[in-house]
């Protein structure tokens, strides 16, 4: 049986010389008995039961001590209340928050109740109670057998509730709006018979779009589809409890027994076996219910049904079978804890101890063996770590040398720019000269002395350029020589690379165990 909690706000002001009562609201105050979060409010807490009670529903009745039956009951828990239960305020508040105190300016407080409703009827049930408020709509057709096929009623449902839900976000939600959306559906299920090619998709749709208003529709063009599927993912899980699967299914029934004929059973006589009957699954812990006709299929795949292990037999869960053979079987398959040195006799986890006593000779031959291949491999190790410590040894000696050579070519290229540099500055002396006694043989002589000046200008030009050449080809040289000293001091970092990752690996060799 399905159940759904409810809480109700019972509101009172404050008169002075007088004391508190719900008699004494503002005018411009909502009633009495009001939602958390809701426009409605109610007088009376009759009228606040009769809006909150759905098709189908009916208020649980506790009995107190006295064995008396008690409706709505106080409950505090999250408020901050008084001895009585009572929370205050200056006013009203939507979410109804307030103080456990009453003071000069807290003219308003309320009171939390609360209380049970439970699902108690079926899809004959609700069909009946909605043809009894209008009785205009008809009676639905007659059947002999009113089972319907389960798992066809378990979709139809949950498009009743996607349909509820998408109706919900185009008006206020509450409690109330739900109970009006369910009347609403229930009325069209229960209606006037669906016109030729009226199918029950085009109903639900049909029925979406009556809520819809204009604001609606302008609003639909700035919200993107995620904003939509993503409020309806919302609604959906706040539907899971107001709309139980036991109240869909009694709805889907309907809409099966008006849209979906074929999948409702169709016997003509009242002795017959029904394939679409309802039967739970006898498996332990399953609480799946199915029709007739579909249990086997069930059957075969449900987890709860208890299997034999194909190894040792023990009788286990079909959804944990595969944990049961990968961890807890006795008899799954196992490694010798030697393995890795070379035990490879297949064996089952239940037999790993007497497999462990009957073998510990062999066991030892292979850590035996494994010990002396370890020997080998240090001492091969060895060998060859000697042998790139004295090709390092070696090599280190002919660097240096040709360190030491290199030092002695850069002294001397070194000397010889100095030289070049110095020559170079004289030359330019020299060529400042002789354009100086060009230029006063210009001034005191004819075209003749002008020509020996020209002369003698280009060449001076042209030892200057020849002295420029032999610069710089001494500098190019002393360039080559110092590339070609970084190139042999790069080749030497990988062979000093592999000479310590060689001692490394002969120092892990050489620790015991």
């Amino acid at each position: 049986m399905a159940t759904s909690d409810y809480e109700l706000f019972v509101c009172e002001r404050y008169r002075p010389m007088v004391g508190w009562s719900t008699d004494y609201l503002l005018p411009t105050d909502k009633h009495a008995y009001r939602l958390r979060g809701c426009k409605k409010s109610w007088r009376s807490a009759s009228e606040a039961e009769e809006a909150l009670l759905a098709p189908g529903w009916q208020w649980v009745h506790v009995r107190d001590e006295s064995g008396n039956n008690i409706g709505w009951e106080v409950d505090t828990r999250g408020q901050q209340v008084d001895g009585e239960g009572w929370s205050y305020g200056a006013s009203f508040p939507s979410n109804f928050e307030g103080s456990a105190k009453a003071g000069l300016q807290k003219f308003a407080r309320w009171r939390r109740l609360v209380r049970t409703q439970s699902f108690t009827s079926d899809a004959q049930g609700l069909a009946s109670a909605a043809l009894a408020s209008a009785p205009s709509h008809g009676p639905l057709p007659e059947r002999i057998c009113g089972h319907v096929d389960l798992a066809a009623a378990a979709r139809i449902g949950r498009s009743l509730a996607e349909a509820i839900a998408s109706a919900s976000l185009y008006g206020e939600w509450s409690e109330v709006a739900l109970v009006q959306l369910k009347r609403q559906m229930l009325e069209i299920l229960t209606g006037k018979p669906p016109k030729d090619k009226e199918t029950l998709e085009s109903m639900l749709s049909s029925f979406i779009h009556s809520h819809r208003s204009v604001a609606n529709r302008i609003g639909e063009a700035f919200t993107s589809p995620a904003d939509s599927e993503v409020a309806l993912a919302a609604r959906l899980t706040e539907l899971d409890d107001r709309f139980p699967s036991i109240e869909r299914e009694a709805f889907a029934t309907i809409a099966i027994w008006r849209y979906k004929p074929e999948f409702a059973c169709a016997a003509t006589q009242q002795a017959h076996e029904c394939e679409f009957r309802p039967l739970a699954c006898q498996n332990p812990g399953c609480a799946e219910r199915c029709s007739a006709k579909a249990l086997e299929a069930h059957d075969k795949l449900c987890g709860h049904k208890m299997l034999a292990c194909e190894k040792c037999g023990e009788k286990i869960q079909r959804s944990e079978l595969k944990v049961h053979d990968a961890v807890a079987c006795p008899m799954r398959e196992a490694r010798c804890t030697f393995g890795a040195i070379g035990c490879e006799i297949p064996l089952a986890h239940a037999k790993m101890n007497e497999h462990l006593e009957q073998c510990t000779q062999a066991h030892m031959m292979l850590l035996m063996r494994g010990m002396l291949e370890q020997q080998e491999l240090t001492k091969a190790l060895q060998i060859r770590v000697a042998d790139l410590e004295a090709q390092n040894r070696e090599l280190l000696a002919q660097r240096e040398r040709d360190l030491q050579e290199q030092a002695k070519v850069v002294a001397t290229l070194g000397a010889q720019v100095t030289a070049a540099s110095a020559q170079i500055a004289k030359l330019e002396k020299q060529h400042a000269q002789e354009l100086k006694d060009v230029k006063k043989a210009a001034d005191d002589g004819a075209g003749k002395s002008h020509k020996r000046a020209e002369e003698a200008d280009k060449e001076a030009k042209k030892r200057h350029e020849a002295l420029e050449k032999s610069h710089m080809s001494n500098m190019e040289t002393l360039r080559s020589d110092f590339a070609g000293l970084k190139a042999s001091v790069a080749e030497l970092r990988p062979i000093r690379e592999e000479v310590l990752a060689l001692k490394a690996t002969l120092a892990q060799a050489a620790k015991p165990g």
